[in-house]
């Protein structure tokens, strides 16, 4: 191997690495099932080590209100599940629907303090009936957010926030379409899936970050996450290349 040739296998790697195949970035939110609530029968509902077939402690479980997954495409980002993302669900005579897309940079994110936008630095809003998103920083101004519905089934305290109802500033050029689609060529358990895509990410380039979100009930919530070395730890792969080229070049001319 040369170096011309290392190069161009380095540069592949990392255009695969930008436009390959979808990447699951989701996390479990570590609800985990109690034996002490003796409800045997949907226990596989309730796991802390994946969120396909699993929705929020004492909440309905099935699959109208299973959220599955964070899916990252390059920037693009998706979310894929068996609740219907563009029409919501009805149910017990109330209409319920998914959440906005909440964005946190450094880990300080928690379900109380909303006095402080809960610790999140974004919000994807989304127009799920026009299909439209507006990327909000909500570290300025004074955002209002709307806390969901009670009812049947219960809010679930721990998925908040929901989604944001005012204030924060839109970033310019980060607005888009959501694309909706049958999510089922992601291979999660399920007779129905669903959805929505196609999220510009590539305001976050180059950080680290969290996602969260939830539906209007808090019957379920989602997290993900990508993780970006530090720059000291980027350097330091840049030198192990640097000197595994040289060992090829040296190996060569002996």
């Amino acid at each position: 191997m040369n170096l011309k040739a290392l190069t161009i296998g380095i540069a592949g790697l990392a255009f695969f690495a930008a436009h390959g195949d979808p990447v699951d970035i989701t996390v479990s939110d570590g609800k985990a099932y109690t034996p002490s609530w003796g409800n045997t029968t949907q226990k596989a509902w309730w796991t802390n080590t994946s969120e396909d077939q699993e929705v929020e402690p004492r909440m309905i479980a099935n699959q109208n209100w299973d959220l599955e997954a964070f899916m990252l495409d390059g920037n693009d980002l998706s979310m894929v599940g068996g609740f219907n993302f563009q029409d919501g669900y009805d149910h017990g005579g109330s209409h319920y629907t998914a959440g906005d897309v909440f964005i946190d940079l450094n880990g300080d994110a928690n379900s109380t303090d909303i006095d402080n936008a809960y610790g999140y630095e974004y919000a994807i809003d989304i127009n799920y009936g026009a299909g439209t998103y507006d990327v909000v920083d909500i570290t300025t101004g004074d955002v209002e957010f709307d806390q969901g519905t009670t009812g049947p089934p219960n809010n679930n305290d721990d998925s908040r926030p929901y989604r944001i109802t005012n204030g924060g500033d839109i970033l310019t050029g980060w607005s888009g379409a959501i694309e909706y689609s049958d999510g089922s060529e992601y291979g999660f358990a399920g007779a129905t899936h669903y959805e929505a895509g196609s999220i510009d990410l590539g305001f976050l380039a180059g950080k680290s970050f969290d996602l969260h979100t939830t539906l209007s009930c808090g019957n379920d919530m989602m997290k993900g996450s990508v993780s970006v070395p530090e720059p000291a730890t980027l350097s330091l792969l840049g030198l192990s290349l640097l000197s595994l080229a040289g060992l090829c070049l040296k190996r060569k001319k002996d």
